[in-house]
């Protein structure tokens, strides 16, 4: 068997084939018997580290120190979905039982956990869009382009359909109401509409800017509906009439985003000024101090339970504020703007717009699995069920919908307690593998234990 510094090896279950990773940037699959290959190399462009077996030895999996793990055909040698991109050199990875579900550790960051993400995951809508929305059935979504056009577009259809909904200018935004039966369009034309889609599609009213409309949101029981602009204003609304209420809201700079609380008592605004604000409804006054970044602040958006407030910003941060403080309560760092945040309906998942799309645990803060990629990603949403998100990056592409891998159970400790119980071994910050004694193999076996996790003795 030729190989030029071998780093990794494992054997298919049946014991018919050796797996290899080694320093001349190739994976390959061995004869076990006659030490012939079966098989091309399975190419990387940084030596392979690590190589394992998967699917019932259908699939392989490497990881390299060119930073990403792959996974391939163990019959054909063609790579099976997208590359994995950890952002560091890979030197371990562990499986789950599932064997779609694995930890990568690297030099820099203890393990992370990753889904294996088939390519029939994601699918691609026919238009280019710049804004999204679900509508409230999660089977269609509602698309505007920046012709100033709707559309609506079922993935399971790949044909879409015309909307009377439309504008004179590109779309920013699109939101449906609660009930389903409204819906609200945000254009550079210096207005917002809201329609009525209650069978018939038509629509109810034409709310006025004096510039180009960035943001609208319905209240949680869509009785108010709210607007942002690029005429430093945020304006309340009927949701039902689209009569204006109460007074401006009066900002230093463009309004990027609006949100209503969970009470719909609250409105809460993002600002070209680097500020993130609350406001009454009541008394259209600011309640509390600016929430501030070290940029724009481009997205805003409530938890589901009300408790916490989120923020994307040109710093290159989202941050968490508690809302009934106005103090930071967290911070996800990334390299660049973050254009959008989303919360999963469940609250337990943040998804972040920053050229790629990621998702994390709001719970821990760490990352769930590898960014979704799709170019400079601008607006993102959650399907009402949480179990698809859409991503839309208006001319650089046309909208994406990506499925989400069923969660791995547990929390990251039980995940990694798992691993370093049946391999007996813990990687530190530092990505250093060490061995585990057997009394302190019995501690963390009983741990997990204690956490409804199961692994060998």
């Amino acid at each position: 068997m030729l190989h030029q510094g071998v780093r990794g090896f494992a054997f298919s279950l049946d014991g018919s084939r050796l797996l290899t990773g080694g320093d001349d940037r190739a994976a390959r699959i061995w004869n076990a018997f006659t030490s012939e290959p079966a098989g091309a190399p399975l190419l990387h462009e940084a030596p392979v580290t690590v190589v394992t077996f998967t699917a019932g030895d259908q699939e392989v999996l490497t990881g390299s120190i060119d930073g990403t793990v792959r996974l391939w055909s163990a019959e054909t040698g063609e790579v099976l979905g997208r590359t994995i991109r950890s952002g560091e050199a890979v030197f371990k990875i562990s499986l789950h039982p599932d064997g779609r579900t694995f930890l990568a550790g690297n030099l820099t960051h203890a393990p992370a956990i990753w889904s294996i993400e088939p390519e029939s995951s994601l699918v691609i809508a026919p238009v280019a869009a710049t804004t999204a929305v679900f509508a409230r059935d999660g089977r269609r979504l509602l698309l505007g382009d920046i012709d100033g056009q709707c559309w609506w577009w079922s993935p399971e259809n790949p044909e879409i359909s015309i909307s009377a909904l439309r504008h004179d200018k590109e779309l920013r935004c699109v939101a449906v109401s609660p009930d389903g039966k409204r819906v609200l369009t945000a254009s550079s034309d210096k207005t917002a509409r809201l329609w009525s889609i209650d069978g018939r599609e038509s629509l109810v009213a034409t709310l006025p800017h004096e510039g180009e409309v960035r943001s609208a949101a319905f209240s949680r029981d869509g009785r108010l509906a709210a607007t942002g602009s690029f005429d430093g204003k945020a304006r309340l609304w009927s949701g039902d009439t689209g009569e204006r209420i109460g007074t401006p809201l009066e900002h230093t700079n463009i309004v990027e985003d609006v949100a209503f609380s969970l009470d719909g008592k609250l409105l809460a605004t993002a600002c070209g000024d680097g500020g993130a604000r609350l406001w009454s409804i009541e008394t259209c006054r600011q309640v509390g101090p600016v929430m501030g970044h070290r940029g724009s602040v481009l997205a805003i958006e409530f938890s589901p339970d009300g408790k916490q407030l989120v923020t994307g910003s040109r710093d290159g941060t989202a941050r968490f504020w508690n809302v009934a403080t106005a103090q930071p309560a967290g911070l996800l760092e990334h390299d660049t703007w973050v254009e959008d945040v989303a919360f999963s309906p469940d609250g337990k998942r943040l998804a972040t717009a920053a050229g790629v799309v990621r998702i994390w645990s709001v719970l821990s803060g760490e990352l769930l699995g590898p960014p979704l990629w799709h170019p400079l990603v601008w607006e993102i949403a959650f399907s009402p069920d949480g179990t698809r998100i859409v991503g839309c990056s208006g001319a650089a592409g046309p909208p994406r919908l990506w499925h989400e891998p069923p969660p791995l159970g547990g929390d990251l400790r039980r995940a990694e307690l798992w691993v370093e119980v049946l391999t007996w071994q813990r990687m530190d910050s530092s990505g250093v593998l060490t061995w585990i004694d057997p009394a302190s193999r019995e501690s963390l076996r009983a741990e997990l234990e204690a956490m409804n996790g199961k692994a060998g003795r």
